[in-house]
């Protein structure tokens, strides 16, 4: 599971490096293209924030407060 987390963060950071350049508008005629890398940086930056924290954070919330059914103990003995 973590080697996975580690594969979304690297592919997630590298597409966003690679659209800097795009954003910075660096070349000629890079005008109608610097709105588009500004939304896809943006995009992949929150994904990447929900996929690697807000996620977990469910997952442990939900995990804890759920009990398993037939999991219940009690104190009186038959």
């Amino acid at each position: 599971m973590l080697f996975n987390l580690a594969l979304t963060g690297v592919f997630g950071v590298t597409i966003i490096f690679g659209f800097i350049p795009l954003a910075l508008n660096l070349e000629e005629g890079g005008e109608m293209l610097q709105p588009m890398a500004a939304g896809a940086i943006g995009g992949l930056a929150l994904g990447l924030f929900v996929a690697l924290f807000l996620m977990p954070c469910f997952y442990v919330l939900t995990a804890y407060t759920r009990r398993p059914p037939g999991n219940v103990s009690s104190s009186s003995s038959s």
